[in-house]
């Protein structure tokens, strides 16, 4: 299957949370196992730049599209309020602070175990009982409407977007892979028009599944051969569930390569830090970033 053509990785979101590293790293990872690449974004000069930094250049085994060709990815506003959907079921957990304190500022050693420690309750709560909560929330828009619409992208957009590659490279693409494949209306009346060029698999990766593939309308597509998973227990759930289809667990990763030169906010925020430590926390800041902890610590540094 290598030696035959490409596989497609859709990216439907760019600049939005950890989409574009992960991204970078699925490319990374097949073009290095063997695999020939086109990777769609909505950012390609972004995308190029950071997969650049990476080692990866555009050539034979890799190419880098737009997706704002027919069947593009939608609208700035769907994007974000997608985004808001996850930021939003993250904050329904409530995550503990940890027992104890940092006992003082010169106890270093002690400081860096704590906040391990507190990573530590916060991934384990995350792989737990968050995903009950969510299911609850997906359980109750299982109807398609207006706010499935601003929560969710189309998927005829996808299909179109896919479509569109696959004809700009007749006969060349092997499977079509979605980067967030949870990021479409889930209703299975949104995915009967679901087809891609005949003998065309296509596959995802799901971040936040509802934990019934009954509620997950890209299951009916004939052509999706299966997903991949965050969460080990739920990969072999859908396994027994689904026999026919394939999963797969992923370690919840991301990249760790820095720039080779600071960016302008990095040296604003040294300038005014002077001589004392930065300690950073980024992201989608709400209750599953420790915030207790972080307070903590706040409340005792320098």
């Amino acid at each position: 299957m290598k030696a035959r053509g490409f596989i497609v990785l859709d990216n439907p979101i760019s600049n939005e949370g950890h989409l574009d590293s992960w991204h970078v790293l699925f490319v990374d990872l097949l073009t290095r196992d063997g695999w020939s690449v086109i990777a769609l974004s909505a950012d390609p000069v972004g995308l190029t730049r950071k997969l650049q930094a990476k080692g990866l250049k555009a050539g034979a085994n890799l190419i880098v599209e737009g997706s704002d060709m027919p069947g593009g990815t939608g609208s700035m506003a769907s994007a974000r309020a997608l985004w808001r959907r996850w930021g939003d079921y993250l904050h329904t957990r409530r995550f503990e602070s940890g027992q104890g304190r940092v006992q003082s500022r010169g106890r270093a050693g002690r400081a860096r175990g704590k906040c391990a420690d507190a990573a530590i309750v916060v991934l384990g709560g995350l792989a737990g009982s968050a995903h009950a909560t969510y299911r609850w929330i997906r359980r109750r828009t299982t109807t398609p409407g207006v706010a499935a619409l601003e929560t969710h992208l189309d998927p005829l957009g996808f299909c179109r977007r896919a479509q569109a590659c696959i004809a700009r490279h007749p006969g060349k693409v092997v499977a079509v892979f979605s980067m967030y494949v949870d990021a479409y209306m889930p209703q299975a009346t949104s995915w009967p028009e679901f087809r891609l060029a005949p003998g065309v698999p296509w596959m995802g990766l799901c971040i936040t599944p509802t934990g019934d593939p009954r509620l997950e309308g890209y299951y009916q597509a004939p052509t999706y051969r299966g997903t991949c998973f965050l969460d080990e227990a739920v990969a072999r759930r859908y396994q027994a569930l689904l026999p026919q289809r394939q999963f797969a667990y992923l370690p919840d990763i991301t990249e760790t390569g820095l720039p080779d030169a600071p960016e302008p906010i990095v040296l604003e925020v040294r300038q005014l830090a002077g001589d004392r430590r930065i300690v950073f926390m980024g992201g989608s800041i709400g209750k599953q970033k420790n915030l207790a902890r972080w307070w903590g610590l706040i409340s005792i540094a320098d």
